[in-house]
C-alpha cells in the first residue's frame, strides 16, 4: 500500500538552528515514511500568515509553531487542545478550522 506523502514544518523567527528538520526526517525515514518535514523562517508576520493560509489550503498537513508566532498561532485557530491555551506549538487543519494543539507537554501524541 502506497502512502500519500504529507509536508510538515516548523515556522518561527529565527529557525535555521533548529534541528527538528533533522531530527523529523529521521524519524520519518526510520519508519518507512514518504513525508516531509522543514523549517520555514518567517521574518515577519506577513510570511506567518502565508504559511497559515498554505496550511487552510492543505499544502501543510501540520505545522510546529515557534516564537514569535505561538500567540498568533493560538488567534488563528479554531479548536484548541485543552493544554494549548496560550502556549501553542502545534497546528493541524480540522475541517475548516486549525486546531491548536501543545504537543511538547506530552513529548507528542
Amino acid at each position: 500500500m502506497s502512502v500519500m506523502p504529507l509536508r510538515f514544518a516548523v515556522v518561527g523567527h529565527p529557525v535555521a538552528h533548529s534541528v527538528s528538520p533533522a531530527m523529523q526526517m529521521a524519524a520519518l525515514r526510520a519508519l518507512g515514511l514518504p513525508h516531509l518535514y522543514e523549517a520555514i523562517d518567517c521574518p515577519a508576520r506577513a510570511s506567518f500568515d502565508r504559511v497559515l493560509m498554505l496550511l487552510r489550503r492543505g499544502y501543510f498537513a501540520g505545522l510546529n509553531v515557534t516564537a514569535p508566532y505561538k500567540g498568533p498561532a493560538f488567534e488563528s485557530a479554531g479548536v484548541f487542545d485543552d493544554d494549548a491555551r496560550r502556549a501553542v506549538d502545534g497546528l493541524v487543519e480540522v475541517g475548516q478550522a486549525e486546531s491548536a494543539q501543545r504537543r511538547h507537554l506530552h513529548g507528542g501524541r
